[in-house]
C-alpha cells in the first residue's frame, strides 16, 4: 500500500460515496497490490474474509431454542468465532482458536468495540468495551453469552453483579461519577477525589491474597516461540491504577512481542466487578507477587508499568528482591513518582480529561472503578521506592500532555517523568496517552531492544549477551 496525498484521499471518499455501499476501504495500492486484489499473486497472499452473520437477536434466540441444551454451547460457539473472524479479517472462522486467548487472536483497543458493536447487534446485550479483556478466550466468552442471554443483561464490568451488587442504585452510582465528571471539568479536582475517597470507604478490602476472595488471574498477551529458553526473560505488564485500568492497556505494545517472547499482563484488585480493595500497598503488593511467580515459572521476568502501573512494578520488584527473587529488570513507561514536586500534578486535570475522552474505548468509569482510582491514590501516598540491585529503565514520553500553551512554553523538566534510581533514560514517540495507542510499537520496540541487552538475556533465536 502507498501513502494518500490528500487530494488523493478526498477524491477516493468521493467514489465511495457514489458507489452507494456500506462498507468501503479507501486505499492506494501500488502494483503489486493491485496484482495480489486481483488473483494474479501467489495462492495464499489474497483471501476474500468471512462475512459476519447476518442473525438479529430474535433469530438467534428461535435458534438457541431449537438447539437444545446439547446443541446451544456450539451454536454460540460458532457465532463467536464468525464475528472474530469477520473482525480480524480471516477467511474462516475455522482459523480462530477457540481457546487462545484474545490478545494473542490479535486484538486491540479499537477491533475489541468492532467485535463488541458486532456482537451486541446479533445478540441485543448491551455489552462493554472490554468484552474481549474480560473473557481469557471465545470459548468462556461464548459460555457467558449464553447465560446472559437466558438470564439478563451482561453487567459493565468494574460494577457488581447480580449476587455481590451493593445497595446503592445504579442511579445513585452514576451520581457519583456525574458529579466527579462535573468537579473535575470545573477545575475543583481535588473535591472531586473528596467524594470518591468518601465512597471508597464504604467498600469491603482485604488485607491477604486468601482474603481477596477470587481467583486473581494474569492474562497473557503474547507467547513466545517454540523454544522458550531461547525467549529471555518473561515480560510481566501491571495495569495502573485510574479508571480506565486493565490489562487492555498492553494490547497493542504486546503484539511486537508475539511469538518472541511470552507477556502477561496483571489487572489491579479492586476495579472488577465484585472485588475487594487492597488495605495497603502491602496488601496488594503481596497478591500480585504471587501472580508473578506464577507466571514466571521458575524462570527470569522483567516486570513492566505503564504511567501508575509502574508504581505497582516497582512495590513488587522490592517485594521480590527481599524474598531473594529478583526480576531481572524492572521497565517504567512515562510513570511519575507519587511526590508533591511532581510534574504530574501540574497536569492532573489534563490527565483526567485524557480519561474521560477515551472511555468510550476502554471501560465506563462508573463509581467501582473510579472509587478504587482514589483509594489507590491514598493508599500509595507519597511513597517513594529505594534503588534496586536490578538494572532499571526509564522510557518517557518526548510531548508533553495537551495544556493549552504553546508549544516549546515549557522546558520538558517541567513535565518529563523523572527518578534517579533509573539506570537507563531513553524519549520515545507520543505523549503519555498516544506514546502506548498510535506510538505503541515504537514503545514496545524500544523496551524489547533494553531487554535483549540486559546481562545473561538472549534476544529472541539468539545467544547470550
Amino acid at each position: 500500500m502507498r501513502p494518500l496525498s490528500a487530494d488523493d484521499g478526498l477524491a477516493l471518499f468521493d467514489a465511495a460515496l457514489a458507489t452507494g455501499e456500506n462498507a468501503l476501504v479507501t486505499v492506494g495500492l501500488a502494483t503489486g497490490g493491485r496484482t495480489a486484489l486481483q488473483g494474479g499473486a501467489a495462492p495464499g497472499r489474497a483471501r476474500r474474509p468471512v462475512a459476519a452473520s447476518g442473525t438479529d437477536k430474535d433469530d438467534l434466540l428461535a435458534r438457541l431454542a431449537d438447539a437444545g441444551p446439547d446443541g446451544r454451547d456450539a451454536l454460540l460457539l460458532d457465532l463467536v468465532r464468525r464475528q472474530i473472524a469477520a473482525v480480524l479479517g480471516h477467511g474462516s472462522p475455522e482459523e480462530v482458536e477457540p481457546d487462545r486467548g484474545f490478545a494473542e487472536l490479535g486484538f486491540d483497543s479499537l477491533t475489541a468495540v468492532e467485535l463488541r458493536n458486532q456482537l451486541g447487534t446479533v445478540t441485543g446485550l448491551r455489552l462493554p468495551p472490554t468484552l474481549v479483556f474480560d473473557f481469557a478466550t471465545p470459548e468462556e466468552l461464548a459460555a457467558r453469552l449464553g447465560e446472559e442471554l437466558t438470564a439478563g443483561v451482561l453487567p459493565q464490568p468494574g460494577s457488581a453483579g447480580p449476587d455481590d451488587r451493593p445497595s446503592a442504585t445504579g442511579r445513585e452510582q452514576d451520581t457519583i461519577g456525574a458529579l466527579f465528571r462535573e468537579a473535575s471539568e470545573s477545575g475543583r479536582v481535588a473535591e472531586g477525589f473528596g467524594l470518591l475517597q468518601a465512597a471508597a470507604r464504604l467498600r469491603p478490602t482485604f488485607d491477604t491474597p486468601e482474603e481477596f476472595g477470587s481467583a486473581f488471574a494474569p492474562v497473557r498477551l503474547a507467547r513466545g516461540g517454540a523454544s522458550p529458553d531461547a525467549d529471555g526473560p518473561t515480560l510481566i505488564c501491571f495495569s495502573s491504577y485510574v479508571a480506565l485500568a486493565g490489562v487492555h492497556q498492553y494490547a497493542r505494545f504486546a503484539a511486537v512481542h508475539r511469538n518472541s517472547r511470552d507477556v502477561w499482563a496483571l489487572p489491579t484488585p479492586g476495579f472488577g466487578r465484585g472485588e475487594r480493595l487492597p488495605a495497603s500497598l502491602d496488601a496488594v503488593v503481596r497478591l500480585q507477587s504471587e501472580a508473578v511467580l506464577r507466571c514466571a515459572d521458575g524462570g527470569p521476568v522483567v516486570l513492566l508499568g505503564s504511567s501508575s502501573g509502574g508504581i505497582l512494578a516497582l512495590a513488587v520488584a522490592h517485594h521480590l528482591q527481599k524474598a531473594g527473587t529478583p526480576p531481572a529488570g524492572v521497565a517504567l513507561l512515562d510513570t511519575y513518582l507519587p511526590r508533591e514536586d511532581s510534574p504530574f500534578t501540574r497536569f492532573a486535570g489534563e490527565m483526567i480529561g485524557g480519561m474521560f475522552d477515551r472511555e468510550s474505548l476502554f471501560a465506563h468509569m462508573d463509581a467501582g472503578r473510579l472509587t478504587a482510582m482514589s483509594w489507590y491514590l491514598h493508599i500509595v501516598g507519597a511513597w517513594s521506592p529505594d534503588p534496586l540491585s536490578c538494572p532499571v529503565l526509564l522510557v518517557r514520553s518526548s510531548e508533553p500532555p495537551a495544556t493549552g500553551e504553546p508549544a516549546g512554553a515549557l522546558a520538558p523538566e517541567e513535565w518529563q517523568a523523572s527518578w534517579d534510581g533509573a539506570d537507563t533514560v531513553t524519549d520515545v514517540p507520543g505523549n503519555h496517552f498516544t506514546m502506548m495507542e498510535d506510538h505503541a510499537g515504537s514503545t514496545a520496540k524500544t523496551v524489547a531492544d533494553w531487554m535483549a541487552a540486559l546481562p545473561g538475556a538472549r534476544p529472541p533465536g539468539g545467544t547470550p549477551q
